[in-house]
């Protein structure tokens, strides 16, 4: 609300007109750089970022139980998926899963199952 304020206040003074901010944002979007594999370009760094967004949900004890985690992309979609080996009853329960974006790294699923 405030910066929407200070919008107006600038605009109402003629310190900036309102094609200005067009102009910048679409300036800022030209130098964004985009690399040719994507942000994720491969499984390791699928997994390290699935980890990365597991460990505050599941905590290392959990995600440790189902070391190795394995990447599958399919439509530039990594699926990244633990591994269980119930020797353990009381261990069910699935594995933690996350999805995400081979293009630019976006998150699309996490869960805890299958």
């Amino acid at each position: 609300m405030r910066t929407l304020l200070i919008f107006f206040v600038l605009v109402a003074t003629g310190q900036m007109q309102p094609q200005d901010v067009q102009t910048k944002a679409s300036a800022q979007e030209q130098h964004s750089y985009r690399p040719e594999q994507g942000f994720v370009p491969n499984e390791a760094t699928a997994v390290a970022i699935a980890e990365a967004v597991w460990l505050p949900i599941y905590g290392k004890q959990t995600l440790d139980k189902e070391r190795p985690f394995r990447a599958v992309m399919k439509n530039d979609v990594w699926t990244v998926t633990g591994t269980v080996d119930w020797v353990n009853k009381q261990d069910k329960g699935g594995v933690a899963i996350a999805e995400i974006s081979r293009v630019d790294g976006r998150i699309i699923r996490v869960s805890h199952g299958m």
